[in-house]
């Protein structure tokens, strides 16, 4: 292991902050890429840093391609939005539920997804 720098420590921080801002990211990199920070530990609540050195190559279609499917940002971000919809309407439903029928409960539904594809 290096020994650790004043550098790496304010590349801990920035990363610390990103993470923070971000539950979702497991790495971090910051603009001068001399860094990069990979979430880790069995609560994801560590950070491993590692010092990078001058890149020796990217070695495109080495492997076979894997058919994950791939969510940007935006897509994930929407997903979000309909989950705390979703979120919501258990509050409802587990209380005294102003829906008198299923019919109902799907164009409130509907209604809610058509507002989020229109922002």
């Amino acid at each position: 292991m290096n020994q650790i720098t004043k550098e790496a420590l304010l590349f801990l921080e920035k990363a610390k902050k990103g993470f923070e801002e971000n539950k979702e990211w497991t790495t971090y990199r910051d603009e001068e890429e001399n860094f990069i920070a990979l979430r880790t530990g069995m609560f994801e609540d560590c950070i491993t840093v590692y010092e990078l050195s001058n890149p020796v190559g990217i070695f495109t279609e080495q492997l076979t391609r894997q058919n994950n499917k791939v969510i940007d940002y935006d897509d994930y971000g929407r997903l979000k939005e309909i989950e705390k919809t979703m979120n919501e309407l258990r509050y409802y439903l587990n209380k005294d539920s102003h829906f008198t029928s299923l019919n109902e409960l799907y164009l409130y539904i509907k209604d809610t997804l058509n507002e989020l594809e229109r922002k």
